[in-house]
């Protein structure tokens, strides 16, 4: 039973890995004239498309007025860092406790470690892309804030005629969501199966430590 036990825990923190990189993790939907178009992409896919696109030419400087425009995401961003990590230590912890130890006391502190962490991975994540889709990071400044800082000179002339760049897109296209969807919740519940899982095994423990006892005090009436 034991090993059992063990395996399973393993296998289980194992299939974090595969469920965060290839099952969709983000989802977004942007607002247009003719419609809503939606999408989402695991990490995955995300991955290859950074591969493929070419930055050898491309120099990004964060300027002043972007850094303005971005201080507010700066708390939730690393918020997000921080239980995102916290969520890999504990997927990492229950896979050493189970393949090294029979400890299922930690393995149970780590899942709800893990539970904790994931949802707040979600919570913290979802503070942030609510501060770009309803509160004052809207992807208008920001287009506003690249464009002013842009040496283009088509930029500069567009800016010139119509204003405010990001205010022109703003009213063409508008984002409604940016969300976790399908990677995360998947590590939300191994993180719940794994913590069930060595429950239900201490209170196996517990009834088979019991029984000797009970034994014992049942042979003492007989006599």
């Amino acid at each position: 039973m034991k090993i059992l036990y063990r395996v399973i825990a393993a296998l289980a923190a194992l299939l974090i890995v595969p469920a965060l990189w290839f099952l969709k993790m983000i989802n977004f939907a942007i607002e247009t004239p003719v419609g809503i178009i939606a999408d989402e992409f695991s990490l995955n896919e995300i991955y290859k498309m950074i591969q493929d696109f070419d930055f050898g030419s491309r120099e990004f400087q964060m300027t002043e007025r972007l850094a303005a425009v971005l201080a507010p995401l700066k708390a939730p961003v690393i918020t997000t860092i921080v239980f995102i990590v916290l969520m890999l230590l504990m997927m990492l912890a229950v896979l050493i406790c189970s393949v090294f130890t029979n400890s299922r006391k930690l393995n149970l502190i780590f899942s709800v470690s893990g539970i904790v962490s994931t949802i707040g991975v979600m919570i913290s994540f979802g503070k942030t892309t609510s501060l770009i889709t309803e509160g004052p990071v809207g992807l208008d400044k920001i287009i506003n804030a690249l464009a002013a800082d842009s040496e283009s000179t088509i930029i500069k002339l567009i800016t010139l005629f119509i204003g405010g760049i990001g205010d022109a897109v703003n009213s063409i296209l508008r984002l409604l969501t940016l969300q976790l969807t399908d990677g995360t919740v998947a590590t939300l519940f191994i993180f719940i199966f794994i913590a069930l899982w060595t429950a239900a095994f201490m209170l196996i423990d517990m009834d088979e430590n019991k029984m000797p006892k009970q034994k014992k005090q049942t042979k003492k009436k007989h006599n």
